[in-house]
């Protein structure tokens, strides 16, 4: 009886190569082919079909294995495309490995949790120099622009003894052009009906502020990177602030700050410079007094040095350091604030 030349019974290759259109490939099962030596020696296709086996009584390659009963590689050719390893075919229309892919894919993209970590913001008193007066806040994305006014109020050392408002503007896309663009929309305290006169703001309609959060204009996607956001202060001495979104911030930034209380929703993590003093006179007025407190002077220095120190709404009995502001003291103060 002949032989079985083992070394024919081979088993395919599996390409695993991602086709360049992006889809995921079907693995493919190819006989391996015999060399040119082991054919010379190879018993005739009839004798593998219906001789026996030495090894098992039944062929390998017939109906039934000798090993389980029923042959691995039996039932239909390698060549009909299905597989007795599988039981389906590898070759066939569907693939179960590309549909549990794409579906599972698509459950993570319906289910993936909304990001609701604190805004990173950066805010700068505009026009400010040596230094710039800057604070950077951590703030829920909900919170109301009502008690935005307040966490400002209390970062920049503002006393709320003047009114104030939040104006959207568009990013220019023209630098050419001669007139800035009208505001998109202005956010105020009890906003008047018919327009902001008092404000110079032009008849645009004015919104309530406790009315929107920070997210519902930051997260717009008509607003989102295409707007800058600026919160005015005293329209007497002008105060402008602009409001810089840095990304999302860490909670573990919070924490390392307040150790004992734990994380804390709304805080100052960095910044530079001594509020300004309220009813200085503006961003050149305040420059005046740096240089006061800088160089001795005259009678007219030593009144404003004065003014500072005992009539100024916020101002210092201990003089004035354009550098020096109290972090601790800052966010001790904004812990109060409710989110």
């Amino acid at each position: 009886m002949p032989k079985i030349d083992k070394r024919r019974t081979t088993f395919s290759r599996v390409n695993p190569l991602k086709p360049r259109d992006g889809s995921i490939a079907t693995p493919r099962i190819e006989p391996t082919p015999a060399t040119a030596s082991s054919r010379e020696n190879e018993p005739s296709a009839e004798s593998e079909a219906s001789g026996e086996s030495e090894l098992s009584g039944e062929s390998d390659l017939s109906g039934e294995s000798g090993l389980s009963g029923e042959s691995d590689l039996s039932g239909e050719s390698e060549a009909s495309g299905e597989s007795g390893l599988l039981g389906e075919s590898e070759l066939s229309g569907e693939s179960e490995l590309s549909s549990e892919s794409e579906h599972s894919e698509a459950t993570a993209n319906s289910q993936a949790p909304k990001d609701e970590s604190n805004y990173l913001l950066m805010v700068q008193l505009y026009n400010t120099g040596d230094p710039q007066i800057t604070r950077i806040l951590s703030v829920p994305p909900n919170l109301t622009f009502d008690k935005f006014h307040t966490v400002l109020q209390i970062a920049f050392g503002w006393t709320g003894s003047h009114m104030h408002q939040l104006r959207l503007d568009k990013i220019p896309t023209n630098n050419r052009s001669r007139y800035p663009e009208p505001p998109l929309l202005y956010l105020q305290s009890e906003p008047r009906s018919g327009g902001g006169d008092f404000f110079g703001n032009g008849g645009i309609e004015l919104l309530e502020e406790a009315d929107f959060s920070l997210a519902d204009l930051l997260e717009e996607k008509g607003y989102k990177r295409k707007t800058r956001l600026w919160y005015e202060y005293d329209m007497g001495d002008g105060w402008e602030h602009i409001i810089l979104l840095l990304g999302r911030a860490d909670e573990g930034v919070s924490i390392a700050l307040e150790p004992k209380g734990g994380a804390q929703k709304i805080i100052c993590v960095a910044g530079e410079g001594h509020p300004c003093a309220e009813d200085c006179g503006g961003a050149d007025a305040w420059d005046d007094l740096k240089r006061v407190f800088r160089e001795k002077g005259g009678e007219e220095e030593k009144e404003r040095r004065e003014w500072y120190k005992h009539a100024c709404a916020n101002g210092d009995a201990k003089g004035l350091d354009p550098y020096k502001w109290d972090i601790l003291k800052l966010n001790k103060r904004l812990k109060k604030v409710c989110a």
